[in-house]
């Protein structure tokens, strides 16, 4: 059968990769993958589930803002309230 390896991908030992399968570039495989596989990243996940991971790590930043700034919100009600 027919596998794809992508630049600087690669795989551990041992490993039972399915045919027609595709790692994709700087991937690393760590477990056995099926027939018909589209992975990506470290360790290897199925593609859709990397895209999606990639997308929420760029948003990370902005996402430690608004839950630093709601913390402080939160904070300063709860502030008020004490002492009514």
């Amino acid at each position: 059968g027919r596998v794809t390896f992508a630049g600087q991908s690669g795989a551990a030992g041992h490993l039972s990769i399915g045919d027609g399968s595709v790692i994709s570039a700087k991937s690393a495989v760590f477990n056995d993958l099926p027939e018909r596989s589209f992975v990506a990243g470290i360790p290897a996940v199925h593609h859709l589930a990397w895209k999606r991971a990639q997308l929420l790590f760029r948003g990370l930043p902005d996402l430690r803002s608004r839950i630093r700034a709601l913390e402080a919100r939160l904070l300063a009600l709860e502030g008020k309230g004490k002492g009514d």
